[in-house]
């Protein structure tokens, strides 16, 4: 809890001195478009709309208790030009099977699975420091390039703001969410074999070594192949 108020809770897996790798459970999350993404003002009205609906304005007046921080999300287009914003809280568990139905306009919901997230935290004195987190992401960004880390959905960066604290200097958080890999089907899946005469033939190789990348070595014997071009 954050002076009363109760924050959200991750698990981390690593630290450094630039930046957190967290997990952060699955769940539901209440949510208000931002109209202009660039404008604090309708941050404001954003979080004025969730406000509301948190304090009761849905279809069973229901009053929940809002889980901080506050997540604004962006969505980025070619030429990191902003086209899109939300701000969103996440539900107390009690709330996600069937949360209350929203009575204001431009309230809805959103559900996710479990994520990962490189999130970076700093202070600020004003009320939501533009400046300042463009600054944040542009840092946390270009460490995690250094570091080789490719696993990194660069188009949805997100930042967290915990307005409820009383201090003068208020926590944020930027963050950018992590890939989700896809684990590729077996070759025993796609290649004949003895005991799946049906499928196709693949290539053999002799695997030389499998170093700590993950990366295989492979040796193939000579064959020929057929190409054709792709325009």
């Amino acid at each position: 809890r954050n002076n009363g108020t109760q924050c959200f809770n991750y698990t981390v897996e690593d630290a450094n001195r630039c930046y957190e790798v967290r997990h952060y459970p699955g769940g539901r999350w209440v949510a208000a478009d931002i109209d202009r993404p660039d404008k604090f003002k309708d941050f404001k009205k954003a979080w004025k709309r969730l406000a509301a609906y948190l304090d009761g304005k849905n279809t069973e007046n229901a009053k929940i208790e809002a889980i901080y921080p506050v997540g604004h999300i962006f969505f980025v287009e070619e030429g990191e030009k902003m086209y899109s914003a939300a701000a969103a809280v996440y539900l107390p568990e009690d709330y996600h099977d069937s949360p209350p139905v929203p009575t204001g306009k431009r309230i809805h919901f959103s559900e996710k699975g479990p994520q990962k997230l490189y999130a970076r935290a700093f202070g600020s004195k004003k009320k939501f420091p533009v400046k300042d987190i463009d600054e944040e992401l542009e840092t946390l960004a270009k460490s995690l390039q250094k570091e080789g880390i490719v696993d990194v959905d660069w188009a949805t960066p997100i930042v967290f703001a915990y307005f409820n604290s009383k201090s003068k200097v208020k926590r944020f958080e930027v963050a950018f969410m992590g890939k989700k890999s896809i684990e590729p089907k077996p070759f025993s899946e796609i290649c004949q074999s003895a005991s799946r005469p049906d499928l196709p033939e693949c290539a053999k190789y002799e695997s030389k070594r499998i170093n700590a990348s993950d990366l295989e070595v492979r040796s193939y014997k000579r064959y020929k192949i057929a190409v054709t071009e792709i325009r």
